[in-house]
């Protein structure tokens, strides 16, 4: 159970750095 826990988190923050990285990106890379 604590295995699926921490692969849900895994990739919940994965896609999170990739939000970042792609409104940073949108915004022109200032």
């Amino acid at each position: 159970m604590l295995y699926y826990v921490a692969v849900t988190l895994y990739v919940l923050v994965c896609l999170l750095l990739l939000l970042v990285v792609l409104l940073q990106q949108g915004r022109g890379g200032d």
